[in-house]
């Protein structure tokens, strides 16, 4: 199945904060009037530097269908940046643990979890190492042989792209680009930033013959992380796409331990 988190560019990503209390419901204006306020500007080109205690808080909706039906839902996500490193098996680089939880108000379905494991470069760039979920093992970027490819690339600009081709320690071979296309003001739950448009996919298959696709279009603020993602997620169990399952969702900013 799609293990790769496909929200918080790790982040991945990942992906991806604000001052939690910061809500911008004000604005200057003349004769007491209200108004609205005006995006946050960005304020750099370059990812900060996530550290333990990191932490970012989303709502969430969508659909999921079986190709019987649909259901739509709501809900809520979240991830966190755990304070132990993990060790990559494959380059013995210690890694950051971003752990995300995504909780659909949908019964009988319990929450989503996801392990990421990730460095990032001199130049702030996100490079993923590896991902793990409940209920499955960890894998690991063996190929590039360096057990790691760029997921985010930093400083951000317009027209800046990547692709990799990626091969796990458990025979999933992968996929994946990532394109930054522009500039866009964004609304969320604490307010309107100016942020990166991100395109990226990613298409995965196991050795069993299970397999995913993720295509999805992130607002990142280098500043902060992510905050909005508008993700269409495919994932089957086997062979011939056997247990296909289809997940559209958008996941929006509301709070952050994250100072901007």
């Amino acid at each position: 199945m799609t293990r790769r988190p496909s929200f918080i560019r790790v982040p991945s990503s990942a992906v991806f904060g604000f001052v939690s209390l910061c809500l911008l419901l004000t604005a200057c204006g003349g004769g007491g009037g209200g108004g609205t306020p005006g995006p946050v500007p960005l304020k750099t080109s370059v990812i900060r530097a996530m550290v333990p205690g990191d932490s970012w808080q989303f709502s969430l909706s969508g659909t999921v269908s079986d190709g019987t039906g649909q259901i739509g839902f709501t809900g809520t996500a979240s991830a966190e940046i755990l304070s132990t490193p993990v060790i990559s098996p494959v380059s013995s680089d210690n890694c950051s643990d971003q752990y995300t939880v995504m909780n659909l108000n949908i019964p009988g379905v319990p929450p989503i979890d996801s392990h990421v494991y990730f460095r990032q470069d001199v130049d702030g760039s996100i490079l993923g190492y590896g991902e793990g979920s409940s209920g499955f093992p960890n894998i690991w970027v063996v190929s590039p042989a360096s057990g790691y490819y760029v997921d985010l690339p930093s400083p951000m600009m317009a027209g800046l792209s990547s692709s990799s081709s990626i091969g796990y320690d458990d025979g999933t071979i992968a996929t994946y680009s990532v394109q930054i296309t522009g500039t866009d003001n964004v609304s969320t739950g604490m307010g309107i930033y100016e942020s990166y448009e991100v395109h990226y996919n990613y298409d995965s298959s196991e050795p069993s013959g299970a397999g995913g696709s993720i295509m999805a279009t992130m607002w990142y603020v280098p500043g902060l992380g992510m905050i909005k993602e508008d993700s269409y997620v495919a994932s089957w169990e086997g062979p011939g796409m056997a247990g296909y399952i289809q997940l559209h969702y958008t996941v929006t900013l509301t709070g952050t331990s994250v100072s901007y």
